[in-house]
């Protein structure tokens, strides 16, 4: 079945004129007046009809699929929100606990010569820092892993295992390797009995890094970790 296409032209004192086109839709010169028939053997009806019949079932899919994308879309910001909320509650408390214990900058730099980190850690094993400075100039230290683990029970003939129990708590402290290089030092824990004070710290080559328990909440630990030159004797 084929389209055809009747332009209807009228021009006073120019004689009427009759052009046809046999090519697919061609064009006719623009200074044709009269009647112009221009036929295009394109797609039928039908043809067009079925084809929208037959992709309908891809169409249903199409927007099925960006319902969801929709729906994924609110849910991740429905995610961030709450994870913002979150972010300021942590903030808020460890905010509470340094003013509590007067921890001002110069203060912890006379502690903590090559820099401190302040966090808090919650059950979940979230970190949430809070402040930070820091010195080193030839370390790179990671904090993705940074967490409260589980302590080790006591195994027979090593009577150094960290003791079970709940007044126990054992910090994974951030690896650390020398700039531009690998994490050397992975996988290093301090621990302690549960409460606010000194966890201890390991030496890492001439750097020795310290961690404290600032604050215990109901939803979490604060943390403090310090650096230091290590000094031998």
């Amino acid at each position: 079945m084929k389209l055809s296409i009747v332009l209807l032209f009228s021009s006073l004192g120019l004689a009427q004129q009759f052009a046809t086109t046999s090519a697919p839709c061609s064009p006719i010169a623009s200074d044709n007046a009269g009647t112009i028939t221009i036929n295009c053997p394109g797609v039928s009806r039908e043809d067009v009809a079925a084809l929208l019949k037959q992709n309908q079932g891809n169409v249903k899919v199409t927007l099925a699929k960006i319902e969801q994308c929709n729906r994924g879309i609110k849910d991740v910001g429905q995610q961030q929100a709450s994870r913002f909320d979150e972010q300021a509650h942590w903030l808020e408390k460890i905010q509470e606990s340094v003013d509590r214990l007067n921890l001002n900058p110069e203060r912890l730099l006379a502690r903590y010569r090559l820099g401190y980190v302040i966090f808090g850690v919650d059950y979940r094993n979230d970190l949430f820092p809070y402040r930070s400075k820091t010195l080193l100039e030839k370390y790179d230290v990671d904090w993705t892993d940074v967490g409260i683990v589980t302590p080790k029970c006591p195994v027979p003939g090593l009577p150094n295992a960290m003791e079970c129990g709940p007044n126990q708590i054992v910090l994974r402290l951030p690896d650390i390797g020398l700039k531009g290089g690998p994490k050397v030092y992975k996988d290093m824990t301090t621990g302690g009995t549960r409460r606010p004070g000194p966890l201890g710290g390991v030496v890492v080559n001439d750097l020795e890094m310290d961690s404290e328990i600032l604050a215990l909440r109901e939803d979490g630990v604060v943390f403090l970790v310090g650096f230091n030159q290590f000094r031998r004797f």
